[in-house]
């Protein structure tokens, strides 16, 4: 009967594990390929003992269900942290790295690391820490909701516009690009007789009826398409409107109605910054800026030294946001000053800005100040979660 414990490192797959049981010297004893299912699980339970220690890396979904199998059973299974794990690797085999290897390198971790591994508890707090709080998923089906529904009222405003430059594309003299306003969608749903008599009420009529007489565009071309487009364009900005307040709702039953007093924060931005970067504002600024991607980082060796970019994997439409929000506090008029407090205040951008833009490039200095935005927003999330 086997007395000595030995050592079970689970390299975790999707479909298939890897498994290498090394005894206390390290020593290979087995290694073998198992199923992610019950056949796979059965046949590792055979093949090792109950004084086994088993490692594996806590890979999200993938790796509850072989840890809670075992642990049911009695088996003494623990995790070890993927970082340090890949440092641990790297350490004993440079730069090599395959399944084979890392099956025997989580092994060899529970043997020497044995302090620095750990069980459930922490790990289940950290995977369900998100899963749990029903509002922040209600939020979230909210704003997936508002940003298809929003793209359904820009496609129909896009038809509505080809439809109004085949029917009267002077439109485009009077109104721009803001030639599918509610005076042209009034316009087009009336015969040409009565607006060009006068009895259509609509905004600067006298400047479009010189315009609609010379006309060289198809007036009465597909006016039931255009009406019934824009009967539902109608419903989806009124279906739009409503997602708005109930986002906006959501958030103050959240505890986020501050949020949105700051400058330039509307409910659908302040929805998105809060359902991705809440759980970074509980680990620190640094991941903060991570995911926002926010860090400057250099391309240089000994002999080369490149240039400074921004990080690439980050959340763009966080960064979209953060573009937008600078180019707005740069661009703030002076007679609204004293409107804005706190740590969002435009002017205080505007002034850092005017002092970057004197002796760096233009973008370098927009992303200086949108650094300093992600700052204070990872301070105000902080605050208000806190309270």
């Amino acid at each position: 009967m086997q007395t000595t414990p030995l050592y079970c490192g689970i390299d975790v797959g999707l479909k298939t594990h890897k498994v290498c049981v090394l005894g206390p010297n390290q020593e290979s004893i087995a290694k073998f390929v198992i199923t992610n299912d019950r056949t796979g699980f059965e046949r590792l339970e055979t093949a090792i003992t109950q004084q086994t220690k088993i490692c594996l890396e806590p890979t999200g979904v993938y790796s509850i269900n072989l840890f809670l199998y075992f642990k049911k059973r009695g088996h003494d299974i623990r995790f070890c942290g993927t970082v340090s794990s890949k440092h641990f690797r790297e350490a004993m085999y440079k730069r090599k790295k395959h399944d084979n290897l890392d099956c025997v390198s989580i092994a060899k971790y529970r043997i020497v690391n044995e302090h620095l591994t750990f069980d459930t508890i922490s790990f289940f707090e950290n995977l369900c820490e998100d899963a749990g709080d029903r509002n922040l998923l209600q939020l979230r089906g909210l704003l997936e909701h508002y940003q298809s529904r929003s793209k359904v009222w820009q496609r129909l405003k896009n038809q509505i516009t080809a439809l109004i430059d085949l029917r009267f594309p002077e439109a485009v003299k009077i109104f721009g690009y803001e030639r599918s306003c509610k005076s042209i969608l009034t316009l087009l749903q009336h015969s040409k007789k009565d607006v060009l008599e006068g009895k259509i009420p609509i905004r600067r009529l006298a400047e479009i009826t010189p315009l609609l007489e010379q006309s060289i565009g198809q007036y009465d071309c597909k006016t039931s398409e255009f009406n019934a487009l824009v009967t539902a364009l109608n419903d989806a900005e009124k279906e739009t409107k409503q997602l708005r307040a109930s986002i906006s709702e959501k958030l103050k039953e959240m505890g986020y109605s501050k949020f949105l007093e700051y400058c330039g924060i509307s409910e659908i931005n302040a929805g998105i910054i809060i359902c991705n970067g809440t759980q970074n504002t509980k680990r620190s600024l640094r991941a903060f800026k991570n995911f926002l991607g926010m860090t400057v980082t250099s391309n240089q060796s000994g002999e080369h030294e490149g240039g400074h970019r921004l990080i690439r994997f980050a959340s763009k439409r966080i960064r979209t946001i953060l573009f937008m929000l600078s180019l707005t506090y740069i661009s703030m008029q002076e007679e609204y000053r004293d409107r804005y407090n706190g740590e969002l205040n435009p002017y205080k951008f505007k002034d850092l800005y005017t002092k970057y833009s004197a002796t760096k490039p233009k973008m370098v200095a927009i992303t200086k100040i949108m650094s300093k935005i992600a700052i204070d927003l990872f301070f105000v999330l902080s605050r208000i979660q806190t309270n």
